[in-house]
């Protein structure tokens, strides 16, 4: 859906435009970043994005109610989206495809047809001929090949794409009139296309979610709240099948602290949340809770998360400063199932900040540690800044390390690093209040590569970028508008180790 993006790099979340960091097409599904962002072998990309699937008329339905008193506050929320099974919009099923998915239950994607129409011959449209021979083992094999003969092309075809070696077709050729697609004979009994007759019969779904909870204030500055959570989702409307694991459940409860004085610290306030949250085997978010970096900062992948399990999460923080300048941050997530690896992670965050408007240093300083089942996952980063704020320069020094490594718990061996790197960059910019504005800076970067159960040095880099740019302005009908602006960034280098 338009305008629904959220594109990250590196975990930072990045701006649409021209003048931003990218420009994006929905009609090629396709993303162009402009030379403000530096892309290397390195740099991690994520998109997260929102489509609708529009095969059945959809209600939609949402309530939410409050109460408070000044002191207690009560809410309930309620969602639901549903499809209506018997108004599709674009084709009407027979009872032998509404039989079949009655029958598949939660398993829509046994719900496969051929999609074969016998028609007169167009010659407008792309057809096909039946053909029937004999394989070199003399077994009977049957497909569909294009043709443009009046006689024999009197089938239409629709193509499903499920991925290499999946199916029995591919893309051909692209002609005026659409694509061409040509049949790849199986060798060994395995298929070497990515392209398939067969067509997923789409099945009607249901997402609902219930909420109610409470916050009560314990006095000033202290709360306490809790959060109890109902969800249903079924994937299939035409089927009673495996409609057990429905319903979920999940509640959290919490105390949060806000701007309570510490006497020891005079002028500085704390603020501090803990907060436990369980999540049962079968309960579903309606979209996207989490953050879009939490798998790789709890050392799992995403195959692991969309596994049922039941989730219990723990986490605690707490600031203090005269503008919360101080954070540490604790967190603890178990998640043990029958069907999911057991695995354990925590990890600690803290962030500072110190000095006054003139100089000051900043940092974060990141820990994980994850077990699961024979594995073990361990993660290090920090990323620490000084500068001098000068009304027009500021001059400052970065350090950035970054080291993970996924170890076989017996042998201690490494076999595999999300990212293992240490970086410094030096740079100079412009205050941020003047009318223009540029950057210079220049990093030099060591990465490392698993080999042989080992991490050694793999690569090392020299990055250099220049980036100046003012806008400015013209006054018509004392409305200031841009009337023209410079541009100019990145120049890259990198060199290899031997």
């Amino acid at each position: 859906m338009a305008n629904s993006e959220r594109v990250f790099l590196d975990g930072k979340q990045l701006q649409r435009g021209f003048n931003a960091d990218y420009v994006i097409d929905y009609n090629q599904a396709e993303i162009t970043f402009t030379p403000k962002v530096l892309i290397t072998q390195y740099s991690r990309v994520r998109v997260d994005f929102e489509f609708a699937e529009r095969n059945y008329s959809r209600s939609i339905l949402g309530a939410n109610h409050l109460q408070t008193n000044g002191k207690v506050d009560f809410y309930v929320n309620h969602y639901q989206e549903k499809d209506n099974r018997n108004r599709p919009l674009f084709t009407e099923f027979t009872q032998a495809e509404q039989a079949l998915l009655a029958n598949v239950g939660d398993r829509i994607e046994n719900a496969v047809i051929p999609r074969i129409d016998s028609v007169a011959y167009d010659p407008t449209r792309i057809l096909y001929e039946k053909v029937t021979e004999l394989d070199d083992f003399g077994n009977l094999q049957i497909y569909f090949r294009y043709s443009t003969d009046p006689e024999l092309a009197h089938f239409a075809l629709s193509f499903s794409q499920v991925g290499p070696n999946q199916g029995n077709y591919k893309r051909s050729s692209q002609l005026s009139n659409g694509t061409v697609f040509e049949y790849v004979p199986p060798v060994s009994g395995q298929p070497q296309g990515d392209y398939s007759i067969l067509t997923q019969l789409p099945a009607p779904d249901s997402k609902q979610m219930t909420t109610a909870g409470t916050r009560v204030k314990l006095g000033e500055y202290e709360k306490v709240y809790t959060e109890v959570a109902l969800s249903s989702v079924d994937k299939n409307l035409f089927s009673t099948i495996d409609e057990e694991d429905n319903q979920g459940l999940g509640w959290k409860v919490g105390l949060q602290s806000e701007n309570r004085e510490l006497g020891i610290f005079k002028g500085y306030k704390f603020k501090g949340l803990a907060e436990f949250e369980y999540n049962s085997t079968n309960f579903n978010f309606i979209d996207r809770f989490r953050y879009i970096e939490f798998d790789r900062d709890w050392g799992v992948t995403q195959e692991i998360l969309e596994m049922p399990a039941a989730e219990r999460f723990f986490s605690y923080s707490n600031r203090l400063g005269k503008r919360y300048q101080k954070h540490l941050q604790l967190q603890a997530l178990p998640e043990k199932s029958g069907k999911c690896p057991q695995w354990f992670t925590a990890h600690g965050q803290l962030d500072y900040s110190i000095g006054k408007a003139i100089f000051g240093t900043t940092g974060v300083f990141f820990t994980l540690n994850s077990e699961l089942d024979t594995l073990n996952s361990s993660w290090t980063r920090y990323l620490g800044n000084v500068s001098f704020q000068s009304k027009i320069l500021v001059p400052g020094y970065q350090f950035s390390l970054d080291r993970n490594a996924l170890k076989k718990t017996e042998s201690d061996s490494v076999l595999s690093t999300a990212m293992n790197f240490k970086e410094h960059l030096i740079y100079l910019r412009s205050n941020d209040s003047l009318r223009y504005s540029f950057l210079v800076d220049a990093a030099w970067r060591e990465d490392k590569s698993p080999v042989f159960g080992r991490l050694v040095d793999d690569t090392r880099a020299f990055t250099s970028n220049f980036t100046f740019q003012k806008q400015w302005t013209s006054t018509v009908s004392a409305a200031p508008l841009p009337i023209g602006s410079w541009n100019i960034c990145s120049v890259t280098y990198q060199r290899n180790l031997q």
